[in-house]
């Protein structure tokens, strides 16, 4: 058996909410809420080679018949592995809309961005008082 603090990131890695969760593994949607917070009914050995069928899936990109979160975990580790690009504002995509997950994940991704940019202004403010001290 499993903490409630593994079986929580395990679900989040997969992309899935209670509700989802609760489909994928077969339980009711009580029972992934009571695993999410109490160690005493943590996650078992069955549900734990779910999750991992489930990640080795999405890890592979196979995710056609998946929840649409887990599809859009897969998106998002293409996307960190360099595979796939951002779409780039103002240029037509194709395909369907983006969905929440994928608008957050740009968003993450152009945070993490601003943040690297000044982080490097920063760093070249303080090279700059060092060399005139």
């Amino acid at each position: 058996m499993a903490d409630p603090a593994l079986f929580r990131s395990a679900l989040a890695a997969c992309g899935l909410d209670v509700d989802t969760a609760a489909e994928v593994l077969g339980v009711s949607t009580a029972t992934v809420r009571s695993r999410l917070r109490s160690a005493g009914s943590a996650m078992t050995h069955a549900e734990a080679d779910i999750l991992a069928k489930v990640w080795t899936r999405i890890n592979r990109g196979d995710v056609a018949d998946l929840p649409e979160g887990c599809r859009d975990m897969s998106r998002a580790l293409r996307l960190l592995r360099g595979v796939e690009s951002i779409p780039v504002p103002g240029r037509k995509r194709k395909g369907p809309p983006p969905t929440d997950h994928e608008r957050a994940l740009v968003a993450a991704y152009e945070a993490i961005q601003a943040a690297d940019a000044r982080r490097g202004a920063m760093r070249k403010v303080n090279r700059g008082k060092t060399d005139a001290q």
